[in-house]
């Protein structure tokens, strides 16, 4: 998924906070993560943030909206990958409360991650983003074909008319 500088981050964050959170991100074209412009990380965060808030002002537990994680086992692994980034000084903000008894997971943004973190090395299928960040669009586009093919690209740009590559 990238976010073209200049297009709306409320509007993206409404459309990839649906995408995510969506039976918990647990299917298969859910996104993996976000590219975002360096200068837009925050506003996008922030967006997102009051995005998820609007969606559950009540929180997650007992909301018919939001699903728990599939078992014990899948509720620890995205864990392991949240405390992961966390020990490799990712930005983690955990945008709720969880409940482990159930296997609930809140959504968690997980901001400033690198390839090199276990949350970008494996599938995810949970509510945890990665937030990645570029300077120029080369690098965004880079980044995707360094790696396998995604089943689903989400671009989100300003002037469909003046596409960047993608």
């Amino acid at each position: 998924m990238v976010i073209e500088p200049g297009f709306s981050m409320k509007r993206a964050a409404e459309r990839i906070a649906f995408g995510e959170l969506i039976n918990a991100e647990q299917t298969c074209i859910a996104p993996d993560y976000v590219l975002v412009h360096k200068a837009d990380q925050n506003a996008f965060a922030t967006a997102f943030q009051d995005t998820v808030k609007k969606l559950y002002p009540h929180g997650y537990a007992g909301s018919p909206d939001y699903t728990a994680i599939l078992n014990q086992h899948h509720y620890e692994r995205l864990n392991r990958l949240i405390h992961d980034a966390q020990t490799l000084k990712a930005r983690v903000i955990r945008l709720g409360e969880d409940s482990p008894a159930d296997h609930l997971l809140a959504p968690v943004l997980v901001l400033d991650a690198t390839p090199e973190m276990a949350v970008m090395q494996e599938e995810i299928f949970g509510p945890v983003l990665p937030v990645l960040t570029y300077w120029h669009p080369d690098e965004a586009i880079a980044f995707i074909n360094e790696r396998p093919r995604p089943l689903a690209l989400y671009y989100f740009e300003k002037n469909a008319m003046n596409s960047t590559g993608f």
